[in-house]
């Protein structure tokens, strides 16, 4: 719950009234450090941890039952920079087996992140860079909370 504090005060979002016009959600990987070498997340699908392929099934549920307009992928490249992003692996989860992905869903990576202190500011940034009124609900393994 803290990277969610941490967000509402860093952004301000917790002075907006009830005029929500964006369902935002932010999706937390989980790196390579918990039980994924390297070596481990370059072999399997999508480049991502069981968390974060769960956190993509997540974002893929909201978007079917319309209860998202966006999406926001936080984790960088924490298999090296040679693999793609475990955001990127997220996202491919995601759209995977859905070819009539709704346009108007926006998709955002934050790949820069490899640690929970560090997906809280690049989200920041990003939402920053964007302030339509949202609202904001996180996925996420228990350990970033």
């Amino acid at each position: 719950m803290a990277i969610v504090n941490s967000l509402i005060k860093t952004i301000g979002f917790d002075r907006i009234p009830n005029m929500i016009e964006r369902r935002t959600l932010i999706v937390l990987g989980e790196n390579c450090r918990l039980g994924y070498s390297r070596e481990r997340l370059r072999r399997v699908r999508f480049n991502s941890s069981v968390w974060s392929r769960l956190g993509a099934r997540r974002a893929k549920e909201s978007v079917k039952g319309g209860h998202v307009d966006e999406i926001i992928f936080s984790v960088g490249h924490v298999s090296g920079k040679d693999v793609i992003s475990e955001a990127q692996g997220m996202e491919d989860a995601m759209r995977f087996g859905t070819p009539d992905f709704p346009r108007e869903i926006t998709i955002r990576k934050e790949e820069v992140s490899k640690n929970t202190e560090g997906n809280a500011r690049e989200v920041a940034m990003i939402l920053r860079e964007n302030p339509e009124r949202r609202r904001i609900e996180l996925a996420a393994p228990r350990f970033h909370l």
